[in-house]
C-alpha cells in the first residue's frame, strides 16, 4: 500500500471527527448459533468472491433513520441518524440531538460540504482535487458508500484472497491467517503495510466484519454487520459499527437502524445563512 493510499485513510479518519460520523471497531456477538466446524473443502476462494457479489442488491436511492452512538477518544454523544444516499453519487446525513438539528454533511465523488449548526455555526467546501493534494492522498468516496450499504469496505474483487474458516464463516485475507497474526504480533510489515480480512457468513453470504491494519502506522480500522433484515427485497443490516482506532486516536460509530427504503428519490438540502463562518481544511483538521 503507497504513501497516498494510507494518508487517504487518515484523512477519512479526520472527516469522520468533524462529521461526528465515524469510524470503526466493535466486537460484535451475534445472537444467531454458529457452526463449530466449517467445511472448505474443494471450496474455492473465488467461489465466495462470486457468491458475495452475487449476493449484492442493486438499488439507486437509500434512505435510512438511525439511533446513532458517536465516540471521538473520550467525547460519546447519541444523536439520531438521517441518511440519504443516491447509488455511486452522494450521501446525505443529518443528524439531530435532543430534536435539535446538529450537523449535515453532503459527501460525493467530487466534493465534501458539511454544516455545523450548533455552537459556532459554520460550513466547509471543498472538491477532493484539493484535499488529495494537500494530503498526498487519493480519497475514495465508495468507502462511506460501502459501510452505508452493508458491504465490505474497500473489497477489491479483481484480488486473490485467500481462503480460511474462522468460527463457523469463510475468512477472505491478503495473507495466510498465522502469518497475519505473526506480523501484528511483532508489529512489522516486512514490506506489506496493509492486511485485509473480511469475514462472510455462510448463511447468506453477507460481510458480518472486515478488519484494516496498518501495521506501519499502528492504525487499525474494522467494521461489523449484523441483524440482517429484508427489505424492499435487499438483505440490510440493521446494526453495524465502524471504527478507526491508533495509539493516540479512538473514534467510533455504532448505527441501530429503524427504518430502511430504497429505490425513492431524495431531496439532498445543504443550504446556509451569512451568519455562517466558512471554515478550512486547515481548521478542520487542526494542523
Amino acid at each position: 500500500m503507497d504513501k497516498r493510499s494510507k494518508n487517504s485513510i487518515h484523512f477519512i479518519g479526520y472527516l469522520c471527527a468533524m462529521i461526528g460520523v465515524v469510524l470503526f471497531m466493535y466486537s460484535c456477538k451475534s445472537k444467531k448459533k454458529v457452526t463449530a466446524d466449517l467445511s472448505i473443502k474443494n471450496t474455492l476462494a473465488k467461489d465466495i468472491v462470486d457468491s458475495l457479489k452475487s449476493r449484492y442488491c442493486q438499488y439507486d436511492w437509500l434512505s435510512a433513520k438511525a439511533s446513532t452512538q458517536i465516540v471521538f477518544n473520550a467525547n460519546e454523544n447519541d444523536v439520531k441518524s438521517n441518511i440519504k444516499m443516491r447509488s455511486d453519487s452522494a450521501t446525505w446525513i443529518s443528524l439531530t440531538k435532543m430534536g435539535v438539528p446538529a450537523f449535515v454533511g453532503l459527501i460525493s465523488k467530487d466534493s465534501v460540504k458539511l454544516l455545523t449548526k450548533v455552537g459556532a455555526k459554520q460550513y466547509f467546501m471543498d472538491d477532493f482535487g484539493k484535499i488529495n493534494e494537500l494530503f498526498d492522498a487519493e480519497i475514495d468516496y465508495s468507502i462511506l458508500e460501502d459501510f452505508f450499504k452493508g458491504r465490505p469496505i474497500a473489497f477489491d474483487f479483481e484480488e486473490e484472497y485467500i481462503l480460511s474458516a474462522d468460527n463457523g464463516q469463510y475468512q477472505l485475507s491478503s495473507e495466510k491467517s498465522k502469518r497475519i497474526d505473526k506480523m501484528l504480533k511483532k508489529n512489522k510489515s516486512k514490506g506489506n503495510e496493509l492486511l485485509y480480512r473480511c469475514w462472510i457468513d455462510p448463511s447468506h453470504y453477507k460481510c458480518s466484519r472486515v478488519i484494516i491494519n496498518l501495521i506501519s502506522d499502528n492504525v487499525t480500522l474494522e467494521a461489523n454487520y449484523g441483524n440482517w433484515t429484508e427489505s424492499g427485497g435487499c438483505l440490510f443490516p440493521m446494526f453495524s459499527t465502524l471504527e478507526i482506532t491508533s495509539t493516540t486516536t479512538r473514534i467510533f460509530m455504532k448505527m441501530e437502524y429503524s427504518k430502511v427504503e430504497f429505490h425513492s428519490p431524495q431531496a439532498m438540502p445543504f443550504n446556509y445563512t451569512d451568519s455562517y463562518i466558512k471554515i478550512e481544511l486547515k481548521d478542520l483538521i487542526g494542523e
